[in-house]
């Protein structure tokens, strides 16, 4: 039987639940879970998975890397612990709302499955412009499926190596968790598919992209496609850019209905509110004040 699996703390269980609630039958559900000792037959806690050197992870990384950094080592132990063929790693914070068979019919004759985080060029957006995604990764790391294939032991071995020391949030040097290290996985591995579905994996980050409404109870995407499943990880921060693309883009009963049904994460994780930081008005003012006096330095005339 194939796997669905997530990765998350002992605070977000409640959202991990969630998501276990959405997935319809046919499937067996994990939780990978990165602190405390809750352990049964769905929640495995990190120290079953003996990692050597997560002492040091601990210690080097924080909660949202951690999360990110274990999920190859989960993929890695489910399908060494099971008989499964195939697994699907989905964030917490997502939920099904269409036919996850789908995605195994893709893994017929694919070993990795993978979905890019906007399909077409649109110059800027309210979410950020073309540059932001290349700094943020083109690969979403919310979900990725494989087959258990020699193909996809490597993927997830060579994965986990480069996650060990590599995983921080430092754009400055190329770093966004386990995002970024995923734009390569077509290059460097045989048997990948990018699915450029729209109905598959929508997302505060492709919403600019994409609208929704709903037909015969059904929710569609862009009018076309139905909606497979929807990640709800950037837009539970509710701030006022993300009310705005989920109120240009039909998302707004999709959210309310998710918050009414988990409440607000325990730990949000933006990469907007990671980059774009509240800037007090007297550095910025002190900010404009001294590229002022550099301006006039540099622009001095030498001799005069």
């Amino acid at each position: 039987m194939p796997i669905v699996f997530t990765v998350c703390t002992t605070a977000q269980l409640l959202y991990a639940r969630a998501l276990q609630a959405s997935v319809p039958a046919g499937f067996e559900f994990r939780i990978g879970l990165i602190d405390g000792q809750i352990i049964d037959n769905e929640v495995v806690g990190i120290a079953e998975l003996k990692i050597k050197q997560w002492p040091k992870m601990g210690t080097d990384y924080d909660e949202a890397a951690l999360a990110a950094v274990c999920k190859p080592f989960f993929a890695d132990y489910f399908l060494k612990q099971t008989n499964a063929q195939q697994i699907i790693y989905f964030d917490p914070t997502v939920l099904v709302f269409g036919n996850l068979q789908l995605i195994l019919d893709e893994l017929q004759t694919v070993d990795i499955l993978l979905t890019p985080r906007l399909t077409h060029t649109f110059g800027k957006s309210d979410y950020g412009d073309e540059k932001f995604y290349l700094n943020t990764g083109l690969i979403d790391a919310g979900f990725w499926a494989i087959n258990r294939t020699k193909n996809t032991d490597k993927f997830l071995d060579w994965w986990q190596k480069r996650l060990i020391t590599s995983a921080h949030l430092d754009l400055c040097h190329a770093q966004n968790h386990d995002q970024l290290w995923l734009m390569y996985a077509p290059v460097f591995f045989d048997n990948v598919q990018i699915i450029k579905n729209l109905g598959w994996n929508v997302a505060l980050h492709n919403l600019n992209e994409r609208t929704l409404t709903v037909r015969d109870g059904k929710w569609i995407v862009n009018q076309g496609e139905n909606l497979l499943f929807f990640n709800f990880r950037e837009l539970v921060a509710n701030t006022k850019t993300v009310q705005t693309i989920a109120t240009k883009s039909g998302a707004i009963p999709l959210l309310a209905n998710y918050q009414n049904q988990v409440g607000s994460l325990p730990y949000i994780f933006s990469i907007h509110q990671k980059l774009r930081p509240t800037v007090p008005k007297w550095r910025l003012w002190l900010q404009k004040r001294l590229l002022s006096i550099i301006h006039r330095i540099e622009s001095y005339p030498l001799y005069h």
